[in-house]
């Protein structure tokens, strides 16, 4: 999230180079990385323009690093798990957010298999 706030400020690192910068210390090992879900923040920069080009960042990032899944958190969040600033969650948001990547990363990397994800990108 703060990521895509600092490049919609206008931070000279784009949302690709921040992910390839994470990517690259994440060599070999298995990544799920969770889309960027916002509900009418206070702060623009967490909008939905500056969310949906870093979420876009993450698709492409899929075709660079096959360690990495990417989890559409974004198209699964609900309004109503996020508190009053629309950045944070409710505790019950938080609480259903965290079974939910539980469950994604159960997808991505079942029992038994290798680095390389069974599903790249998780939509549920």
């Amino acid at each position: 999230m703060n990521d895509a706030g600092a490049v919609a400020d206008g931070d000279s690192v784009n949302a690709d180079a921040r992910i390839d910068r994470i990517m690259r210390q994440l060599n070999g090992r298995r990544v799920l990385w969770p889309t960027i879900a916002t509900s009418n923040p206070d702060n623009a920069a967490f909008g939905q323009t500056s969310t949906t080009a870093f979420n876009d960042a993450l698709r492409r990032a899929t075709t660079r690093y096959p360690n990495l899944a990417v989890y559409d958190w974004a198209a699964a969040a609900r309004p109503e798990m996020f508190a009053g600033d629309g950045v944070h969650y409710t505790a019950a948001g938080y609480a259903e957010r965290n079974r939910r990547f539980a469950d994604a990363l159960a997808l991505a990397y079942p029992t038994g298999s290798g680095t390389t994800p069974a599903v790249r990108w998780i939509a549920r």
